[in-house]
């Protein structure tokens, strides 16, 4: 009993703890990629993965641990390669990108809302 409530508590900082706001669905298509993932692995390949973690966590916890380094790390990167898309495509070009990106996003995010009920964020608006 003693060792599952510290692996219960292993990887929660990291893992992160939940947010004010609700995942954006990208980041929710990542997690659920990620948690199929891990869960489809044998014992024998998760004892493999976490052999040398010192508190082995949970596989769940593990998927948020990997979804919280993937987002970071394509954050980084849009981040470090924008101010340069911006230069070589001019900016006009980078907010027509910007619009359409918002607009599909938008769109994506209301079909799922019509299949899952209205979001907060939908909600609030109202």
């Amino acid at each position: 009993m003693q060792n599952q409530q510290e692996n219960k508590h292993t990887w929660e900082g990291t893992a992160g703890t939940p947010s004010q706001e609700p995942p954006s669905p990208q980041k929710l298509r990542c997690f659920r990629d990620i948690l199929g993932i891990v869960l489809s692995l044998s014992d024998e390949e998760w004892r493999t993965l976490t052999s040398d973690v010192p508190n082995e966590g949970t596989k769940l916890q593990f998927a948020c641990l990997c979804t919280k380094i993937i987002t970071s790390v394509c954050k980084s990167a849009i981040q470090s390669y924008l101010p340069t898309l911006i230069c070589m495509l001019g900016m006009e070009a980078v907010l027509r990108a910007e619009e359409k990106l918002e607009k599909k996003a938008e769109s994506a995010s209301m079909s799922s809302s019509t299949s899952t009920g209205p979001s907060p964020k939908h909600s609030a608006e109202r």
